[in-house]
């Protein structure tokens, strides 16, 4: 009998420690296979309990405090509007804190347990290479000026970046703290530059801020100051990598086929967004700066708006503003082409496209659907369709409607009087488009096979026209019978397409960068180039990211000013959030991207104490461990980066919701864990061994 339950507690054993393995290998690349790791780990050691009637998790000090933020999420569910929701929130928080405890348990020697540790390193590195080949493709061919993020490979760039937080401060660690052979040092520093160079193509600034915070507190503890030196060097290096801040507007007369004749550059104090043109003048949508009337290069006119423009359109005898807060204005021009506000309009939802066709404004909105505004002179002549929804473009003219997505691919209305009828007409494409427009009913397509001329009928598309040779278009402008397009080789390419089933290139020009707007005027070409610093966006009030964030922290603390003892509950936010938004506050979020002004949300004033009581605990755990270990040759650096890691968690919370990414806390938790454990076999080995 005691033979049989040896083998079974061996079996047991054997599958934990598989399962852990699992965990650790899947830290940096898939949350999924994680949790089955994580679980089965989990459910391993609940068997063997039960095999053998022993608690099987040692105790480390934080469990008051655990049960006391359980407690938090216990009574803001109880008073919270939605008890359910609430209740099953605070059930996945407690299924996660046993990561902790699961990798503690599972590390019963220390052999195991460095194992352990150096499996979630090798893992980790893998991810890295695997994401900087991706991240060379972004950027040989523009896209982080494009997207202004790294590739999304294993999860959301955020959320990438924050995990290889650890893995930087880790390794960090250990390259400063580790007594090694200059071989083994050496290897630790290109990995520790790998992987800096990965998180520097996330192109994510959480993930920056919190890994310097995790880096600068380990050189405190050090007090290595000499290192401030290198680190400071380093941040200047990224820093010129970033480029300048640039806003810039060029002139061009075109002169031939490939031939372009810089005539004028005009230097702006905004951002060049857009550029609208038209007989009188041209005009600048310059972001912060409002809007710029040019004569030429000359600003002869300057027009503040009560929001940063994007960029500007014509609608019957007015032009309209589209802001950054996704309200658009109404302006007046005079005989002379200068311009004064009229009156503005907003749709319900978050707004994802516009379109101005048939004499009226369609707003495409992400959740609440399609509004249209049918007159410029009664705002009030507004039709909403919420059955029709969509998260990308909108096309409109006299026959169809076409809504394009990544997710739902391309679609088609019919269009009677200027509303859509009738069922969507869905079409399928041969491969994942770069680039589709809709332009006097017909569809291009820019993909793999090159540039692509359709005219949609019914469920097929016809080709018409094919360019295999234009490729990677980012986008595609009409003036009159003639397109602009842009590629991400910092081409320009000039179409005839005056034949509406015809598309001939009868210009193509290089230039040394995307433009981020692009006009015709007659024979004059007229392009912007924006360009912003990274690392400087951090504290720009204006960029849409922050805007954005401010807004939701903004309706975060009026939550805690209505609900101020318990918070509403730990719940997701979007529906609260939309009745405390202002009316042009669009991007809808279920959490506040800040970990502190959320649990002050959702937790209240009660709530908000024992998190920070809970988080400044594990601080002062690290820091403690650290300084029983710090003679002790790779724990001490393992507990060193611990520390660091923890850190870049606390600051990178600063500008994302990272206690509530799944990915991230599992990170955090097994970090703790693991340190423990460390710490628990040092102690008694020195038991052992005084």
């Amino acid at each position: 009998m005691f033979e049989n339950k040896d083998k079974i507690l061996s079996v047991i054993d054997k599958i934990i420690f598989g399962c852990i393995i699992l965990f650790m290998l899947s830290l940096t690349n898939s949350i999924f296979i994680n949790q089955l790791g994580y679980y089965g780990a989990l459910l391993g050691i609940l068997v063997k309990f039960g095999v053998t009637r022993e608690w099987q998790f040692r105790k480390t000090g934080l469990e008051l405090f655990f049960a006391l933020f359980l407690l938090a999420e216990f009574l803001s569910a109880i008073f919270s509007d939605e008890h359910g929701r609430a209740f099953l929130n605070m059930f996945k928080r407690m299924l996660l804190i046993p990561t902790l405890y699961t990798v503690a348990f599972a590390a019963d020697d220390m052999k195991k347990a460095k194992l352990f540790f150096k499996v979630f390193i090798g893992a980790s590195m893998v991810s890295i290479i695997i994401y900087l080949v991706n991240s060379y493709y972004y950027y040989v061919y523009n896209l982080y000026q494009i997207k202004e993020s790294g590739p999304s490979l294993f999860q959301y760039p955020i959320t990438t970046s924050e995990i290889m937080s650890f893995t930087v401060v880790f390794l960090f660690a250990f390259l400063i703290n580790e007594k090694q052979s200059f071989k083994n040092k050496f290897f630790v520093l290109i990995l520790f530059m790998l992987s800096v160079l990965a998180l520097i193509s996330t192109y994510k600034r959480t993930g920056w801020i919190g890994t310097g915070a995790g880096l600068f507190a380990i050189i405190l503890i050090k007090r290595n100051w000499k290192l401030i030196l290198p680190v400071v060097f380093v941040a200047g290096v990224i820093f010129l990598f970033i480029g300048k801040n640039k806003s810039e507007v060029y002139f061009y007369n075109i002169k031939s086929e490939s031939g372009l004749a810089q005539t004028a550059k005009l230097n702006t104090e905004g951002r060049a967004n857009g550029i609208y043109t038209d007989s009188k003048a041209n005009y600048i949508s310059d972001f912060e700066n409002g809007i710029l009337k040019l004569n030429g290069a000359a600003v002869v006119g300057k027009y503040n708006m009560p929001s940063p423009v994007l960029e500007m359109n014509q609608w019957g005898k007015y032009l309209t503003a589209y802001l950054i807060d996704s309200r658009f204005l109404l302006l007046e021009k005079d005989s002379i082409g200068n311009i004064k506000q009229k009156s503005e309009l907003i749709s319900s939802g978050f707004t994802t496209s516009y379109r101005l066709a048939n004499n009226y404004l369609y707003i495409m909105d992400k959740d609440s659907g399609l509004t249209i505004f049918r007159n410029p002179d009664n705002l009030k002549d507004v039709i909403r369709l919420s059955g029709i929804t969509a998260d990308n473009k909108i096309y409109v003219d006299s026959a169809r409607m076409i809504f394009y997505s990544v997710e739902n691919g391309l679609c088609e209305y019919s269009v009677k009087q200027g509303l859509p009828e009738g069922s969507p007409v869905y079409y399928k494409l041969k491969n994942a488009p770069d680039y589709v427009c809709y332009i006097d009913g017909r569809i291009i397509i820019s993909d793999i096979d090159g540039l692509k001329l359709y005219s949609p009928d019914s469920h097929t598309m016809n080709l018409l026209k094919e360019i295999p040779d234009v490729k990677k278009i980012c986008f595609i402008e009409k003036f009159g019978a003639k397109l602009l397009a842009s590629d991400l080789n910092k081409n320009v390419y000039l179409f005839d397409h005056s034949m509406k089933d015809s598309l001939k290139i009868i210009g193509k020009y290089k230039l040394n960068f995307i433009p981020k707007a692009i006009a015709l005027n007659k024979n004059e070409l007229i392009v912007t180039n924006v360009r912003r610093n990274r690392l400087t966006s951090m504290i720009d009030p204006y960029l849409p990211s922050n805007f954005n964030r401010m807004a939701l922290w903004r309706a975060g603390f009026l939550m805690l000013k209505d609900h101020p003892l318990f918070g509403v509950g730990d719940i997701d936010l979007n529906n609260l959030y939309r009745q405390y938004k202002r009316n042009y506050d669009k991007e809808l979020q279920g959490h506040l991207h800040n970990n502190y002004i959320h649990f002050l949300a959702i937790l209240g004033g009660f709530g908000f104490i024992v998190v920070m009581i809970l988080l400044g605990k594990i601080i002062q755990f690290n820091y403690k461990i650290y300084n029983e270990v710090k003679t002790e040759p790779f724990v001490s650096s393992y507990a060193l980066g611990a520390f660091g890691g923890y850190i870049s968690f606390l600051f990178a919370g600063l500008t994302e919701w990272n206690f509530g990414d799944h990915e991230v806390i599992t990170m955090a938790w097994w970090t703790v864990g693991l340190n423990f454990t460390f710490y628990y076999l040092i102690q008694q080995k020195r038991r052992i061994n005084p």
